[in-house]
């Protein structure tokens, strides 16, 4: 696609499919209508190996009105690239993730050079989340994610229960991961108040060199169980950066085990320790 502006209502990409800009500073393509609640993705993906590039993509002018959005939802899209891409102003989530036929038909995934920024609740209420990796999104590789500016949650792994049986999400690579200014709002009625990064319902990701800072509250970095009882076990993250956390409160592991965090940056609490390992990283007080 050319330099320029180029709206579009929703867009179903065919298996094979290569969608690629001049670059994300110079195509653009905003949302031209707003979304409608439990419609899927702006960019709707079910096909195998698509290639999205090099572009923006803008959600629904909040001023406009309310909308239901997911910048990109891939569902059962096997060997999906996202690069260079950058994902703006969704009411919603900005990149959403899940496989709802076998623990393959969402993998092989890489989404690379991706910016997220100013993720708000849906109209319902609910969501707010930059990177959602969601039932049976497993062996996919998540490289130079920058997420700055949500509601509720910066990157969410989750197992879920809305397409059937949970399916847990695992053997994720995730690398060079900034999340900036999460749980900038609580839920309605004061449910919850946020989270930076949070597993509940993912075993044996990985994440190496990442960074959370400026959140005004919630806790940073979180290990628990998806509503069906799935637990976060055996993930592994190291070197990490964890500053600016309002309420103190930087790790929970919340009944986990197995999990491993190895160097960091930075000063807090931690709770459920049991189980659990943190090393080389003093600032971090069980």
């Amino acid at each position: 696609m050319p330099p320029g502006t180029w709206p579009a209502p929703r867009i179903f990409p065919y298996a094979g499919l290569t969608i690629r800009g001049a670059g994300a500073g110079q195509t653009i393509i905003p949302r031209s209508s707003p979304g409608a609640l439990a419609s899927g993705g702006f960019f709707h993906v079910t096909k195998a190996n698509v290639t999205i590039s090099d572009l923006t993509l803008r959600g629904w002018p909040v001023a406009s009105g309310l909308s239901d959005d997911i910048g990109i939802y891939a569902d059962n899209a096997t060997g999906l690239r996202v690069l260079r891409v950058n994902i703006e102003n969704m009411q919603g989530v900005g990149l959403f993730t899940e496989s709802t036929t076998s623990s393959t038909a969402m993998s092989g995934g890489l989404f690379e050079d991706i910016t997220i920024q100013n993720i708000v609740y849906r109209s319902n209420g609910y969501h707010g989340v930059g990177l959602w990796a969601y039932h049976g999104s497993n062996h996919n590789t998540y490289r130079r994610i920058t997420v700055d500016g949500v509601n509720y949650a910066g990157i969410m792994i989750d197992a879920g229960t809305t397409v059937g049986t949970a399916a847990s999400v695992d053997n994720n690579v995730f690398s060079d991961i900034v999340i900036r200014h999460a749980a900038r709002k609580a839920l309605p009625g004061g449910a919850g108040t946020g989270y930076g990064f949070l597993f509940t319902g993912g075993s044996g990701n990985s994440v190496t060199r990442y960074e959370i800072t400026d959140q005004s509250m919630g806790t940073a970095l979180a290990f628990g169980f998806d509503q069906s009882g799935i637990g976060s076990n055996a993930n592994v993250l190291a070197t990490g950066t964890v500053l600016r956390i309002t309420s103190g409160d930087v790790v929970s592991f919340g009944g986990t085990r197995g999990n491993s965090l190895n160097g960091g940056t930075g000063s807090g609490n931690v709770s459920g320790l049991s189980g659990n390992t943190i090393t080389n990283w003093p600032g971090l007080v069980p």
